[in-house]
């Protein structure tokens, strides 16, 4: 029998739950946050939607019995980086992690010219640019270079919120260094994973890795891991940039 859940759940906050198959009847979502969330098969009927924002991979999304995945593909400008998380095979990753790299080095070449108060600024209390870097540099030691090449991590290093109370070997959590820094050991951290992504193969992918904080994982689902990273934070670098003018 289903377990049911009722009363004033505002605020509350479902951090790696598992949903599948439930029900949401007569449910309050308003100003409700979906974040790295999976919909996949969702359906949402008897519903009030308004001024809704969906920034997702859509694959295929029916509207009041109306397809606007053609509509939504055709002008979404990021619809083919978004595709690089549905990556599977050696040379499908290979391909999504040359797009992506390809795509925050453009980047890169515009922040190298930026003052440091631009470079440090944070819009919303989101983190900089400056520190972005720095978290992918880390999300990169944490699942790729640590578990598959047993590189230590960098110093520089940001984890994301929900995992800063772990005891991460050898990041600092008191660094304070300037963004040429930042930019120099993302350039070295960057070519560490090209040279992994060079020799995949399919045996690599199903590999079970020891990542620290989340256990034994297939490579696979690391590197795919990796390449969600690298979109959402060049997502949000591009949009803060955007406002910081």
């Amino acid at each position: 029998m289903a377990e049911e859940f009722e009363g004033d759940l505002r605020d509350a906050t479902f951090w790696g739950a598992d949903l599948r198959d439930a029900t949401f009847w007569g449910v309050d979502l308003r100003d409700a946050t979906f974040r790295d969330v999976d919909l996949t098969g969702t359906v949402v009927n008897q519903a009030l939607v308004v001024d809704v924002t969906d920034d997702a991979l859509v694959e295929r999304l029916v509207v009041n019995g109306v397809d606007v995945t053609e509509y939504v593909d055709a002008h979404d400008p990021w619809a083919s980086l978004r595709r690089t998380g549905l990556a599977t095979e050696p040379d499908e990753l290979r391909g999504a992690w040359s797009s992506l790299l390809g795509a925050w080095d453009d980047l890169l070449v515009v922040v190298r010219q930026l003052p440091d108060e631009v470079t440090t600024a944070r819009v919303e209390d989101q983190w900089s640019i400056a520190e972005t870097v720095r978290h992918l540099v880390f999300v990169v030691d944490k699942w790729c270079l640590a578990p598959m090449l047993g590189q230590d991590y960098s110093s520089i290093g940001i984890p994301n919120s929900g995992s800063a109370d772990v005891p991460w070997p050898g990041v600092d959590g008191s660094a304070m260094p300037d963004v040429h820094t930042v930019l120099s050991v993302w350039r070295a951290r960057a070519a560490l994973v090209s040279e992994v992504m060079a020799g995949l193969t399919n045996a690599d992918l199903d590999r079970a890795v020891d990542v620290v904080e989340n256990g034994p994982n297939p490579a696979g689902e690391c590197l795919r891991g990796v390449l969600g990273e690298l979109f959402w934070h060049l997502r949000y670098a591009h949009r803060d940039l955007d406002r910081l003018g």
